[in-house]
């Protein structure tokens, strides 16, 4: 008798090996994909095909990818952890958010790019409201209307790029004497994932910025069609670097259809100043508050070059003053930690 539904004898293709298909889930749930985006991602990346779909009913059965994700642990939002360790989990995720500026889709997120748990936006939303009432009301007294934008529209993978610094670390921001540093960052226009993001000593230096446009290209392996910066003086290097990438590798290219470089005004680099925003809210303004921590408690005195940082150790109950860091010890310490921060948020954004 005829097989008319066709579910026997299928051709799955082939499975990838055990050594990548963990990473490859695992992935999926840091990106919190539905099933049917797992299996089609499974199918193009891999040609695995395990999702089948019913003639009649027009259900996908996940079955076998369920099988995959309980033999290899990944984490799923559809087996709830017990609530005192997603109280716990959720906890830890609020409590370095000194200003309150995460909401429960923010925390969720963040929880599952970390590859570890994933909880259901339910849980998350109902722990922060029993446990931190007062950023509900914060978030909700802090909105504001926002500026009407047009739709942002790109030909194609890679075909724009957006780039542009970060000064809310620099000394003028931080008021701490001649101490600081700024973010420069790249982001593609149309899957709007940050590729490059680097914390550099001055953004508002040409040679720097030239060197961190290079970073991005030799890590990524290619240039953006298009590449669209402020009108800032610091793109000089920049600018001949890529103009010279895409003359070299790309010369069938017009450049009166297919533009080189666009320089525009701040407020309308949106694709890039849209990240700032997103990143003080997630994390920038946290680190900031840590940092200047050392500017309010006394622990650091701007006027003084010698006198840096008074770090207090407490080795079996003795307290330990360890006194006179030189000012090169901020400078080398915390660009490191935050670039650490920012990498993380690259993640996160990435995954969202």
């Amino acid at each position: 008798m005829p097989n008319l539904d066709g579910f026997n004898g299928r051709d799955n293709g082939t499975q990838p090996p055990d050594g990548e298909l963990p990473a490859e889930l695992l992935q999926y749930t840091k990106e919190r994909l539905p099933l049917d985006r797992r299996l089609d991602r499974l199918k193009k990346k891999f040609g695995y095909i395990i999702g089948t779909t019913h003639i009649v009913s027009n259900i996908i059965r996940t079955t076998k990818l369920k099988k995959l994700n309980k033999k290899f642990d990944i984490p799923s939002a559809r087996w709830p952890l017990p609530l005192p360790v997603a109280t716990a989990v959720v906890c830890d995720a609020i409590a370095t958010d000194v200003h309150k500026r995460n909401g429960p889709d923010t925390v969720m997120r963040i929880i599952s790019s970390q590859g570890k748990y994933a909880i259901p936006r339910s849980i998350t939303r109902a722990i922060m409201r029993d446990n931190d009432p007062l950023g509900f009301e914060v978030r909700y007294h802090a909105s504001r209307a926002p500026i009407p934008r047009g739709v942002l529209t790109a030909k194609g993978l890679n075909h724009e790029g957006s780039a542009d610094g970060h000064e809310k670390f620099s000394s003028m921001a931080l008021q701490m004497g001649p101490v600081g540093f700024g973010i420069y960052a790249f982001r593609e226009k149309l899957s709007g994932c940050i590729l490059h993001g680097a914390v550099v000593p001055n953004v508002r230096k040409a040679s720097t910025i030239g060197h961190v446009y290079l970073d991005m290209v030799s890590v990524h392996g290619c240039i953006f069609c298009q590449l669209t910066v402020d009108h800032g003086s610091e793109t000089g290097d920049m600018y001949a670097a890529h103009a010279a990438l895409r003359r070299l590798y790309a010369p069938e290219l017009d450049e009166t259809e297919w533009k080189l470089f666009v320089a525009i005004t701040s407020t309308h680099n949106v694709c890039i100043e849209n990240i700032w925003m997103r990143w003080l809210k997630t994390s920038g303004r946290n680190v900031q508050s840590i940092i200047l921590q050392g500017k309010t408690n006394s622990l650091f005195n701007p006027l003084d070059e010698v006198d840096m940082y008074v770090i207090l150790l407490i080795i079996d109950t003795v307290e330990m003053l360890i006194k006179s860091l030189f000012s090169n010890l901020f400078q080398w310490l915390w660009p490191q930690i935050v670039q650490i921060e920012f990498d993380k948020f690259m993640d996160y954004w990435n995954c969202h």
